[in-house]
């Protein structure tokens, strides 16, 4: 499973399990034309059972912004390690 952390309320996630076999994964984010400018810290965590056993992986963060003249929002790239 793969989830977020750090962004504000109003910018929401799509998020997709990184399919059997793959190692990496897009998520596109959407932001409500409420949601507050700036920069956010956001973290992914993923996690996963393995022989019976629970991991978890929380990636450094990926600086996310939205800015007032595109109105877009955008992310630096990171990376989960097993």
């Amino acid at each position: 499973a793969l989830t977020t952390s750090g962004q504000p309320a109003s910018v929401t996630p799509a998020l997709k399990n990184i399919a059997k076999g793959q190692n990496e994964g897009k998520v596109p984010f959407t932001a409500a034309p409420s949601a507050p400018l700036g920069t956010f810290p956001i973290l992914f965590i993923g996690t996963t059972k393995y022989q019976g056993r629970d991991f978890s992986a929380t990636s450094a963060p990926a600086a996310s912004t939205k800015r007032r003249t595109s109105a877009a929002l955008s992310a630096v790239s990171t990376s989960i390690h097993w």
